[in-house]
């Protein structure tokens, strides 16, 4: 499981995340430190999470983004999953 985050300045910034519920770290955890404030939608922060399941042997793999808030998922997030998972088909969807 990962999450992420991206904005006009800072990029993309993605991590894995572990433990219950939605996992650790929290969005504000890792970009705080990182952007110097919380994200902020209303900012124009796009954040979101994405699942990998691995490949086996009738499929490639599946990448699933989910952006929060209804945004689109940014390209640059899509780039860095492509990047990692170069064989996994890539869905990406916004969720309210």
């Amino acid at each position: 499981r990962f999450k992420w985050g991206w904005n006009e300045l800072q990029g993309a910034s993605v991590w894995k995340v572990s433990g219950p519920g939605d996992g650790r770290p929290h969005h504000n955890e890792q970009l705080r430190p990182a952007w110097g404030r919380d994200a902020s939608p209303v900012g124009g922060d796009v954040v979101g999470a994405a699942t990998f399941t691995p490949a086996d042997k009738d499929d490639r793999g599946v990448a699933s983004i989910h952006a929060y808030f209804g945004e689109p998922v940014p390209a640059a997030i899509v780039r860095w999953f492509k990047d990692a998972f170069p064989e996994a088909r890539i869905c990406e969807r916004p969720t309210s």
